[in-house]
C-alpha cells in the first residue's frame, strides 16, 4: 500500500503551499463568521487556520523536528514513517503546544504565543 505520509512521496514546497492555502481559507471564513456575529464558529475557524499555518511552519523546519522527534510511527496503512513527518502531516491538536515550543528556535516566541492563543480559542 502507498503511504500518504512518506517523505519520498512528499513535495515539501507543495505541502507548505497547500497548508498555507488552507490557513488562508480558514482565516477568511473566520472573518466572515465574525462579521456575521457567529463568534464560536469564528473561533473554530481561527483555530483551524493556525493549525494549518503551524503545520506549514513545521514542514519548513522539518530537519529541526527530525532532531527532536526521533523514532517511527505506524500509519493506518501499516507503513512506518518518521514521527516528525507524522506530526507535520497530521498536526494533532494534543501535540501543537510541544511542536510550537520545538519551533521556537526557528520562528521565535511568537509561534508559541500564537499557538497558546489558538488552543485557548479551541477550548
Amino acid at each position: 500500500m502507498a503511504c500518504r505520509i512518506c517523505v519520498d512521496a512528499w513535495d515539501i514546497k507543495q505541502k507548505v503551499e497547500t497548508r498555507l492555502k488552507v490557513a488562508l481559507a480558514e482565516a477568511e471564513l473566520a472573518l466572515r463568521f465574525l462579521e456575521e456575529g457567529l463568534h464560536r464558529n469564528a473561533a473554530g475557524k481561527a483555530f483551524q487556520a493556525w493549525k494549518a499555518a503551524l503545520a506549514a511552519a513545521a514542514a519548513l523546519a522539518r530537519d529541526e523536528l527530525l532532531r527532536r522527534y526521533r523514532g517511527k510511527v505506524a500509519t493506518r496503512e501499516g507503513a512506518e514513517v518518521e514521527l516528525a513527518d507524522w506530526l507535520i502531516a497530521l498536526m494533532p491538536t494534543g501535540r501543537m503546544w510541544e511542536v510550537a515550543r520545538a519551533l521556537r528556535q526557528s520562528y521565535g516566541d511568537e509561534v508559541v504565543l500564537l499557538t497558546a492563543l489558538a488552543l485557548n480559542l479551541h477550548e
